[in-house]
């Protein structure tokens, strides 16, 4: 391993992804599972590894944890449903499990354990997206709606803010000056992770297919 910081887990064989079993049934299965022995990324323990360094003791045990079926549809596209795919994402974003959904939008997503999640949803090309929010107690979950709209179009200008607090537009500067680019980076849109784009001779920006959540901009 290069020097840096990382996090370590382990899964059984039989998983996909870690949490997805052969047998896709509620019961207490091992599941995949974060050093200490958590189940969570944004719980597990952060290792510092040093050039040269042997780090030891790492021993964690894998966590059983009943796991249940998530079964339901997705609506508000034109039939049929190609090109619908799905993702299971955790409460810290992690991305846990992905679906594609069949020509009149149904899914299933086995061998989820108990737990608060998002499910989102989006056409091929992300013009349509839709979410919603699960909690898992004890028991499978059926008849789940994930319903698509539209995205949104993000536009704006860029302006340059001066010592003395006064902004000044940078309009032209793209055309005559450095090559200026925006980010759109999501924070919990796992849909879509970063949009880039160059700003126009008049320092605008416009971002395309944007699924709700939460953004920064930069």
């Amino acid at each position: 391993l290069e020097p840096g910081r990382y996090r370590v887990w382990a899964e059984p064989v039989t998983g996909l992804a870690g949490l997805l079993t052969a047998r896709g049934k509620p019961g207490a299965e091992l599941i995949r599972t974060f050093y200490p022995g958590v189940l969570r990324s944004a719980e597990a323990g952060v290792i510092e590894v040093a050039a040269g360094q042997e780090v030891q003791s790492l021993d964690f045990r894998l966590v059983r944890a009943n796991l249940f079926r998530i079964r339901g549809k997705v609506t508000g596209f034109g039939p049929p449903a190609a090109g619908i795919s799905g993702l299971l994402v955790g409460g810290d974003s992690e991305r846990l499990s992905s679906f594609d959904a069949k020509p009149d939008g149904s899914f299933v997503l086995n061998g989820v354990s108990a737990g608060r999640y998002t499910l989102v949803a989006a056409n091929a090309n992300t013009t349509l997206a839709g979410r919603t929010d699960l909690v898992i107690v004890d028991g499978d979950l059926d008849d789940v709606v994930v319903s698509l709209g539209p995205c949104s179009v993000l536009t704006g200008s860029v302006v340059l803010k001066q010592a003395n607090g006064k902004t000044v537009s940078l309009a032209g500067l793209a055309k005559s000056g450095p090559r200026i680019r925006a980010r759109l980076l999501a924070l919990e849109s796992p849909l879509r992770e970063t949009q880039s784009v160059q700003l126009s001779a008049a320092g605008r920006s416009s971002f395309d297919h944007v699924p709700a959540g939460r953004y920064r901009l930069n």
